[in-house]
Formats: structure tokens, C-alpha cells, sequence
């Protein structure tokens, strides 16, 4: 939303047409949803193996975590 609001009103303060670099700008646009995307999911991906890692860990050794089970 705000993306094509401040190139609607770039094109107008320029006095361009609103068609003017559209094809660059479209896809800039989908390079940075991509890149929003991929983040993401690493992000995402990052917080379930560390989630993982700490469950084993409380697995392995549960004699440290009696105080979180009653």
C-alpha cells in the first residue's frame, strides 16, 4: 500500500505519467516480497530448531527442570 502510494505521488510531483518505469518498479517490488518471503520462513525455521534443541535438552536432563513440572 504504501509502495504504490509514494510512487503514485512521485509520479505526480514529477509530472511523469503513471505508467513510468513501471516494469522496473513492479519488479523491485516482487524482488522485496521474495526476499520479505524467504526471511520469513528462515526466521521461522530458526525459532522451530531452536524449540527442538531446547526439548532435547530438557530430555536429556531433567533432573535441572523438576521445578517446571509440578
Amino acid at each position: 500500500g504504501i509502495y504504490l502510494t509514494s510512487w503514485t505521488f512521485y509520479n505526480i510531483w514529477g509530472k511523469k505519467p503513471f505508467y513510468f518505469s513501471l516494469v522496473p518498479r513492479l519488479a523491485l517490488g516482487v524482488g522485496v516480497a521474495g526476499l520479505g518471503w524467504f526471511f520469513g520462513t528462515l526466521r521461522e525455521r530458526h525459532f522451530q530448531m531452536r524449540d527442538a534443541i531446547v526439548d532435547h535438552y530438557v530430555k536429556l536432563h531433567p533432573e535441572d527442570f523438576e521445578h517446571l513440572s509440578n
